[in-house]
Parts: C-alpha cells; sequence; structure tokens
C-alpha cells in the first residue's frame, strides 16, 4: 500500500496533463503504466483487461474495489464516477489529486509536530543525561571512594549507541514519504 501512494500524485499528475490535452483516457492510461512503480503495475493490470475485451468503464470500478491503497481506490472512484456520468475525467482528476496533495500535507504537518516531543526526549537521552550522568557518577564515586571498573565507560558507549540506532529506526518508521 505505502509504495503505490509513494508515486500515486506523481502518476495521476500525468494522467490528469495528458486527458487535460486531449489523450484518449486509455492512452493516458497506458502511458502511466511504466515508470511508477507499484502504480504502474495497477494500471497495466485496468490496461490488460481494457485489451483484452473488459469495458473501460468496468475495468476500472473492479481495479477500485482490488486496490489494497484507499487512496488509489479514490482516484479510480472519481475517474469511473467521472465516466459514468458523463463529466469531464480531468476535473475529477484535478480534485482528487488537490485532495491527495492535501492529505500528504497534512502527513507532513502531523510529522513535524509529532517530531518536536521526540527531538526533547532524544536530546534528554542521548546529549544531557550521558555528560551530567558521567559527571555525577564521577564525582560520586570519588567521594564514596569506589574505584570506577574500566568496563563501566564501555558499557555506557554501548548502551548510547543501542539507545541511538533504536531512536534513529523509530523516528525513520515513522516519516511520511514524501
Amino acid at each position: 500500500m505505502r509504495r503505490i501512494e509513494n508515486n500515486l500524485i506523481p502518476a495521476a499528475r500525468q494522467l490528469y496533463i495528458e486527458v487535460k490535452s486531449g489523450v484518449p483516457l486509455f492512452n493516458a492510461m497506458t502511458s502511466i503504466s511504466t515508470n511508477y512503480g507499484e502504480v504502474s503495475e495497477e494500471f497495466k493490470k485496468i490496461v490488460s483487461k481494457i485489451n483484452g475485451g473488459v469495458s473501460e468503464l468496468d475495468a476500472i470500478s473492479e481495479a477500485s474495489k482490488q486496490s489494497p491503497s484507499f487512496k488509489l481506490r479514490r482516484l479510480l472512484w472519481q475517474i469511473s464516477n467521472a465516466l459514468k456520468v458523463g463529466s469531464d475525467v480531468g476535473t475529477a482528476l484535478e480534485t482528487t489529486i488537490n485532495g491527495l496533495t492535501k492529505d500528504k500535507m497534512d502527513d507532513i504537518e502531523k510529522y513535524a509536530h509529532e517530531l518536536s516531543p521526540w527531538t526533547m526526549i532524544y536530546m534528554m537521552v542521548a546529549v544531557i543525561l550521558p555528560s551530567l550522568g558521567i559527571t555525577l557518577l564521577i564525582v560520586i564515586l570519588s567521594l564514596v571512594n569506589i574505584p570506577l571498573t574500566p568496563l563501566i565507560f564501555p558499557l555506557i558507549v554501548t548502551l548510547l549507541a543501542a539507545f541511538q540506532l533504536v531512536f534513529l529506526n523509530l523516528i525513520k518508521t515513522r516519516r511520511p514519504r514524501v
């Protein structure tokens, strides 16, 4: 689903541009059936069904029901409805593209708001806590007259490295695809 939605907006824009410039819908779908990853694969299925004798409307309707991506289903549903009603497919595509773009912008803004607290947590755990913690550890152990073992510093560095790897992986998985 993520791979489909990653290339959906550029593919939909090309489809929109071609339809608005007078290219028939079938030819426009054929042209986006390459170079757009998983979106191209979905459109290849539609094009092959149409080439096999299924009507354009039926092929698009069937693909909209079977697609794993809600956003692609919405795009195909809009095209299908425009064909059923006989309205301009370009207008339906434009409206859908604007909606998809707004959704993408909302995801990016949500991620930005979510990232601020994570940045604070990272600064506390990976920067402030180790520097102050090691200083306090050295001071307290010297006051109590307990010797520092040589194992403590590599252990701290290993724990910090593990924390940073886990934290970076967490941030990477939460980042929206642009």
